[in-house]
């Protein structure tokens, strides 16, 4: 399966969840303050970014393989304290 159609069917997996997840939250939360919709609008990203990540997961996309290493390459270079500008221990 080719890149932009995994990404695309994981998209497409997103909208619902995010759209259901609005729902759901605003009929527990008050929307009539900010703090209402800011909270809606978390959970709803939340929710919509986990069912985008298991779709990609599932589907085996290499953009997510290629940022879970980019993302634990730099966070292993923030625990061993290397400076990344430079590549030289802190």
């Amino acid at each position: 399966m080719v890149s932009s159609f995994k990404i695309i069917v994981a998209s497409i997996a997103m909208v619902p969840v995010i759209q259901y997840t609005k729902h759901i939250v605003a009929s527990l939360l008050s929307t009539d303050t900010f703090l209402g919709i800011f909270l809606q609008g978390t959970f709803a990203v939340a929710a919509g970014a986990s069912m985008y990540i298991l779709v990609s997961m599932l589907l085996k996309s290499a953009e997510l393989s290629v940022l879970y290493a980019a993302v634990k390459r730099h966070l292993i270079k923030a625990r061993v304290g290397i400076d990344i500008s430079e590549g030289r221990e802190v």
